[in-house]
């Protein structure tokens, strides 16, 4: 079954999230220089290991795995899964076949542009000049991308970046906090998520994009 978490970062526990994770989960996520960002991926693995052991799997007889572009995996058949977070919170998404996602704050009064450039298409760059949220739109087309790329393995590089054909994802906008968050997300066969999301409290309404 599909599923997504999603979970509310407590930077000051780093060190009792370390501790509960197997050591194998640990590697990853401690290439993280700035502790905000390590603390996310610890508590992204910290969903990873519940849902495994809620599947009744010892996450600690399951090496956490890299591939050769970076994304990671567990060496157990029929199970896949992404990483997000941004701004606070952390998301895992679990599916039984390849799958991407990604998670970014709504950073309201940023300027784009020049990345904007850089990043999408022409088709892309007018749509996103035309946009009556521009801030909405970027974040939304930029976590499609990585969506995409995480799902097929690619990760999200500048040279194809443009070309990246985004069609077969969707998007979500969260509230919480007071702020606005996107997830973007991309199944394998171009597949809408129909599985079940767990919430922390006091997320606000999720809006499709």
């Amino acid at each position: 079954m599909e599923r997504i978490y999603i979970c509310a970062v407590d930077c000051q526990r780093e060190e009792e999230l370390a501790a509960l994770l197997p050591p194998s989960f640990l590697k990853s996520a401690q290439k993280y220089r700035i502790s905000e960002d390590r603390a996310a991926a610890l508590a992204c693995r910290r969903l990873l290991k519940d849902h495994l052991e809620g599947m009744g799997v010892d996450p600690y007889a399951l090496p956490l795995l890299k591939s050769e572009q970076g994304k990671p995996y567990l060496p157990l058949e029929g199970i896949h899964f992404s990483f997000a977070h941004s701004g606070g919170l952390s998301l895992l998404l679990v599916a039984d076949a390849p799958c991407g996602v990604d998670l970014e704050l709504v950073e309201e009064e940023k300027d784009r542009e020049a990345l904007a450039k850089r990043l999408f298409s022409m088709e892309e760059l007018e749509c996103y000049r035309l946009s009556k949220d521009k801030p909405l739109f970027f974040t939304t087309l930029w976590t499609k991308k990585e969506a995409e790329g995480k799902r097929a393995g690619t990760g999200v590089f500048p040279d194809f970046l443009k070309e990246l054909d985004v069609s077969g994802c969707e998007s979500h906008l969260l509230l919480y906090g007071g702020r606005r968050y996107c997830l973007s997300l991309s199944l394998e066969g171009e597949r809408a998520f129909e599985g079940e999301w767990i919430l922390p409290c006091g997320m606000g309404s999720i809006k499709n994009l």
